[in-house]
């Protein structure tokens, strides 16, 4: 059993003070920064607190972080057009659609993605090549019996999915969900939805879809048996 602590869309809130012990990883599915308070970012800012406690008490991280206790999985959202705290260099930036492993037959695969502005955002165009490279990776690193977990600040449109999500919800998305049939979708970004999930039923797996939100959720997967659950 493989243990996940999720969560999205903090938008420069405090994190949760306290990560469970458990989780072997966390992932982080984007939206770390909000745009509109980037101004906070500025010199009398930083003068009171110092550059980097500055850049990390604007981001919300705990103190402390990064530790070395746990490794962090991110990808960008449309917000994250800075990263003042360093928090993306410090994780393992997934966003452009890499693919790295988690632990013993279990791999994470991002889909992130940010403009020149918190207002952009992207189009079908945008995340098909990261989509593609996903599905490229997968082929040639993932054996038949691996599992995916996939990461993804923006909402697969399949079935499953919690309706607040379609109205931004992403077919290149839904189309490779469908076609790699991970375990889980950890995404974000549609804020009505934030704290729900669902199910998608495939032919031969079931995928858990869930958008953690900013109070975050852990999740159990077990690669062997193809199970991946949100623990209570």
């Amino acid at each position: 059993m493989f243990y996940l602590f999720a969560l999205t869309d903090t938008h420069c809130a405090p994190w949760p003070p306290m990560v469970p012990s458990v989780a072997d990883a966390g992932l982080f599915a984007g939206d770390l920064i909000d745009g509109r308070v980037l101004r906070r970012f500025t010199e009398p800012f930083i003068r009171e607190a110092g550059v980097a406690k500055a850049a990390i008490r604007l981001a919300g991280l705990p103190d402390g972080w990064p530790s070395d206790d746990m490794p962090w999985f991110a990808v960008r959202g449309n917000h994250d057009v800075a990263d003042p705290s360093g928090f993306f260099s410090l994780a393992t930036d997934l966003s452009k659609g890499a693919v790295c492993r988690l632990g013993e037959r279990l791999f994470v695969a991002g889909i992130g993605w940010c403009g020149e502005y918190f207002s952009d955002l992207p189009r079908e165009l945008d995340l098909e090549p990261i989509c593609e490279s996903i599905r490229r990776q997968s082929l040639r690193l993932l054996g038949h019996r691996d599992r995916l977990v996939l990461l993804s600040h923006y909402p697969p449109l399949v079935e499953g999915t919690p309706t607040a999500a379609e109205r931004c919800a992403y077919a290149c998305i839904g189309q490779l969900v469908r076609e790699l049939n991970p375990l889980a979708v950890v995404f974000g970004h549609a804020h009505e939805c934030l704290g729900q999930s669902g199910r998608m039923i495939g032919h031969d797996t079931t995928t858990l879809l869930v958008c953690p939100g900013p109070t975050g959720a852990l999740l159990a997967v077990d690669a062997a048996l193809g199970t991946a659950a949100i623990v209570p």
